[in-house]
Order: structure tokens, then C-alpha cells, then sequence
């Protein structure tokens, strides 16, 4: 008897309860794939023997910062308070240069025309130790100061010196009635002791604004020495 398929009819499928077997006899299974780096096991270090890194962590890029330098520029004191030294020193020697001009100079007791020489000679040294803080020399500040304190010295000095009024009177240099006032002990007295006053605090404001620079962190004076 023969069994006639109808084209309709769907294929006969296998059974599945077949031997596994037959199924897959005609096509080979895919070779399975690996996938990782595992080491067998008995490759593998023991624990304990595990490999260690040494060395410092990785840190993060950074662009290469160069130090800023900042140059700043010395303070002008220094020139500027020298060129006022130079100034009041020229000032001074004319002045005194002048006195000799006055009535009476001619007539002056000994010590005070030494007095006069030695402040026409201290005023040109002053001129010199500006000149120096122009070029920024802490010898020429130095010098400074020291003629200041000189200066009062002989200013003082001079105060104290009696003037031979008589003389002045008999040449004609001063009035009558400037003689008797000036020849009074009491005046003689004020006048000597209030210009004493007067020139020290004149010269103590004047060494005090000389030594401006040497309160100036950045003052640019270099390490020159008066002496030696």
C-alpha cells in the first residue's frame, strides 16, 4: 500500500524523543570560544606570592610651571634726599660766603672767622656725601650725618662766643642803640640760649630726614663703609 503525500502536508518533523545522536548527525556543534585571560589554575601564584607594584602612584599631568621672577626697583629715597643734601649745602656756603660781607665781619673775634672756615669746608664735604647717595653709596649717607652733627657743633659753639661789640661800635659797624641792647647781659643770655635750642632741633630734623633711606627695606644703598 502506498501512502501519497499531499503537497499541502507539512514535512514529517523527527521525534523528539529520538536518540540526540541522530539529530545532530548531520552538522557539527560550534567549538566553544574562550573568552578572558583566567590562567589555569596551576599557573597561578599562591596567595601571598601575588606580584606587588612599586613605586609611586600616577599623578595627574601638569603643565610645567617656571618660577615668576619679579624684579622691583630700590627706592628713590636716597636720590632724592641727596639731591636736597647738595642743595641745602650750596645754600650754606653761599651764605656763609656772605657773612663776610656784613658790617662788622671785619671785626670779628679769631675763633669765630675758624668757625666760618670750617663750615664753608664741612658744607663742601656735605655736597660730596650727597653727590655719593645720588649714586646710591651708603658711605656718602654716612658722611652726611656726620657733617650735620658737626654743623650744630660749631653752631652751638659759635653762640657761646662773645662778639667784641666794642670794636663794632668804634668803627661804626653798629648804632648806639644796638650796642646798648646787645651789650645787655640779659640778652646776651636769651639770645644764646634760645639759638642753641633753635639749632639743635633744626639739625635733628635734618639728621633725621637724612637717615630716611636707612629706614627703607628696599633702599638700593650698596655695602660701602665710611672708614676703611
Amino acid at each position: 500500500m502506498i501512502h501519497v503525500l499531499h503537497p499541502s502536508c507539512p514535512p514529517m518533523q523527527p521525534s523528539p524523543w529520538d536518540d540526540a545522536s541522530d539529530n545532530t548527525a548531520s552538522s557539527e556543534a560550534p567549538v566553544p570560544i574562550q573568552i578572558g585571560t583566567t590562567a589555569p589554575a596551576e599557573n597561578q601564584p599562591a596567595f601571598g606570592e601575588q606580584p606587588m607594584l612599586v613605586g609611586a602612584t600616577a599623578q595627574p599631568f601638569q603643565y610645567a610651571q617656571q618660577p615668576l621672577m619679579i624684579s622691583q626697583q630700590p627706592s628713590s629715597s636716597a636720590k632724592i634726599i641727596g639731591v636736597f643734601v647738595v642743595i641745602f649745602a650750596v645754600l650754606g656756603m653761599m651764605g656763609e660766603l656772605g657773612s663776610y660781607l656784613t658790617p662788622g665781619a671785619s671785626s670779628a673775634p679769631i675763633s669765630l672767622i675758624l668757625i666760618s672756615i670750617f663750615t664753608l669746608i664741612l658744607n663742601g664735604v656735605m655736597i660730596a656725601g650727597g653727590v655719593m647717595m645720588v649714586n646710591y653709596q651708603r658711605r656718602g649717607l654716612m658722611l652726611t650725618l656726620c657733617v650735620v652733627a658737626a654743623l650744630a657743633v660749631l653752631q652751638v659753639a659759635a653762640l657761646q662766643i662773645a662778639v667784641d661789640y666794642d670794636t663794632m661800635y668804634e668803627n661804626g659797624d653798629i648804632t648806639e642803640e644796638e650796642y646798648e641792647f646787645l651789650t645787655d647781659d640779659n640778652v646776651g643770655d636769651a639770645v644764646s640760649i634760645v639759638g642753641s635750642i633753635f639749632v639743635v632741633l633744626c639739625n635733628g630734623v635734618c639728621l633725621g630726614l637724612v637717615a630716611i633711606p636707612l629706614m627703607v627695606s628696599n633702599n638700593g644703598l650698596d655695602d660701602s663703609k665710611l672708614f676703611g
